[in-house]
């Protein structure tokens, strides 16, 4: 899989980040090898390495159901028909129910 800018903008890269990457060739390079890149810019590699190593689904709305990051931890969530959050569960053990009025409130 190659580097994209429509890869960085999905998952919500910073603009600055967008454009050093395009700055120093970054965009098009193999995701395979990113370990190998030498310094950081302001943090934007490490995070880069990091959303690499990630997984993350969406659902038909578009809200994150579900994130694993590059150290294991994880994340999931439900959402009601109003895309109101219903449930959260990390991997700390931590858990929320959430219910809504019909002014979703």
């Amino acid at each position: 899989m190659r580097l994209t800018e429509e890869f960085l903008k999905q998952r919500k890269a910073c603009k600055e980040g967008i454009e050093f990457a395009k700055n120093y060739g970054l965009i098009g390079s193999d995701l395979n090898h990113i370990d190998e890149v030498k310094g950081d810019y302001n943090n934007f590699v490490s995070w880069l390495k990091n959303e690499v190593k990630s997984e993350k689904k969406y659902d038909k709305n578009g809200n994150l159901i579900y994130s694993k990051d590059s150290d294991g931890y994880w994340k999931e969530s439900k959402y009601d028909e109003n895309n109101n959050l219903i449930y959260f569960k990390n991997s700390d053990g931590y858990w929320k129910e959430s219910n809504y009025d019909e002014n979703n409130n």
